[in-house]
């Protein structure tokens, strides 16, 4: 071990190798009677250059930050090429005057963070007490749920299979990545310099000009006839805080829901309490009569509301399609019913043919006597006519007076 002295600052170099990792205990002892404001200051590098190890790396910031505009922070976390997951990402920014700000960076999907697991941990910066200089700083450290991400896959299309000469040869089962913990742990400290913030009022603090962030990750699953949906609770306002209220319509039609989202069907969601920001959500409904129709794909999506009424934007749309019956069920039902339709169906056909045969035929026969009787004809065909006629006539007045001679 060596150690210099100079006359404000000591250095202690630890030239052990290699370097275990692990925690590592540092004891100081104040041997006057005063108390002392002491520093601490720790930096290490790779023991080797081939080895990885973890990473921390973040964004820039500008040298200035108009306030209330909000600024997005955001740290990567890589052990290697691979991404750190579950690890505990906090900012520290400092003022000049005034107490420190804490900030918890997530890797969630959810509010700043684009895209969930891929290692990069965000979060909205916005909420400034002073106007001057700010400094700030990112910590990354190792907890029980750290775990790492391997590289994406070749994002070609796998192909598991081809054809030489007639005959198909396999090519390799396509590998599966899966994520792996490590416990290996860490604590990195990375010092992103300092930044001055203006334009920030007395009353900034008290403002609530920043609405509630987009819900990004929600999913929606049918069962036993209810909608079951998840999504990662967003802030009062962005990323922080909580909201007040949610409000979820469905419709059998997307345009609807992402240009005119006030005319799409209303789910009551009046008893939800949100949870703080970056708290797992869960809701169950069941689907009305008018969406429930077999085999609709009905169109889910959801808004989060602050205290003040801002609304979010719309969040990502989910579907579920209404459970059809059963193919025997279905089958034997339609059976049954189309055997008793059948029956009656084929008597009253029989019953209506029979009549209408009936008819017909008595108004032919009859039409065809009187035909044969009115057009018989002999040479002198107008007195076999007038003969008629008057037998007629006589039958008549023989009926009326009761007297007939044979």
């Amino acid at each position: 071990m060596s150690c210099r002295s100079p006359a404000h600052c000591q250095y202690i170099c630890l030239p052990v190798h290699p370097i275990r990792s692990g925690t590592w205990l540092y004891r100081i002892k104040n041997t006057l009677n005063d108390s002392q404001a002491l520093g601490v200051l720790v930096t290490s590098r790779p023991s080797s250059e081939v080895m990885p190890f973890v990473r921390v790396t973040a964004g820039k910031i500008n040298n200035t930050i108009t306030s209330p505009h909000p600024v997005t922070l955001f740290a990567e976390v890589k052990h290697g090429f691979a991404a750190v997951l579950g690890a505990n990402v906090t900012a520290v920014i400092e003022p000049e005057t005034g107490d420190p700000l804490t900030l918890t960076l997530l890797d969630d999907g959810a509010g700043a963070d684009v895209t969930k697991g891929d290692g990069v941990y965000s979060v909205y910066l916005f909420r400034f007490t002073n106007n001057g200089r700010h400094t700030m700083k990112m910590f990354a450290e190792w907890t029980n749920t750290t775990s790492l991400k391997p590289p994406q896959s070749n994002p070609a299309l796998y192909v598991p299979g081809y054809i030489e000469n007639d005959t198909i040869n396999m090519n390799p089962p396509r590998p599966v990545y899966k994520d792996k913990s490590t416990n290996e742990m860490f604590s990195r400290v990375l010092f992103l310099g300092s930044f001055k913030v203006t334009n920030v009022s007395h009353n900034s603090s008290d403002e609530d000009g920043f609405p509630p962030c987009k819900i990004n990750d929600l999913e929606a699953k049918m069962e036993n006839e209810h909608v079951v949906l998840f999504w990662t609770a967003p802030g009062d306002d962005y990323d922080q805080g909580a909201a007040s209220h949610y409000d979820i319509r469905i419709s059998v039609n997307p345009f609807i829901l992402r240009q005119h989202v006030s005319r799409a069907l209303a789910i009551n969601a009046s008893y939800i309490k949100p949870k703080n920001a970056g708290s797992r959500e869960t809701f169950i409904f069941r689907l009305g009569n008018r969406t429930a129709d077999q085999g609709i794909i009905t169109y889910i999506a959801i808004c989060s509301i602050d205290k003040n009424e801002q609304r979010s934007e719309i969040s990502n749309l989910v579907h579920v399609t209404s459970p059809r019956f059963r193919e025997e069920d279905t089958s034997h039902a339609y059976t049954t019913t189309v055997e008793k339709n059948s029956t009656t169906t084929v008597l009253i056909a029989a019953a209506f043919a029979v009549c209408l045969c009936f008819a017909i035929g008595t108004g032919v026969y009859g039409w065809r006597k009187c035909y044969k009787i009115t057009n018989q004809t002999t040479d002198s065909g107008s007195l076999l006519k007038y003969s008629i006629t008057k037998e007629a006539q006589n039958n008549t007045k023989c009926q009326s007076e009761e007297i007939c001679l044979q």
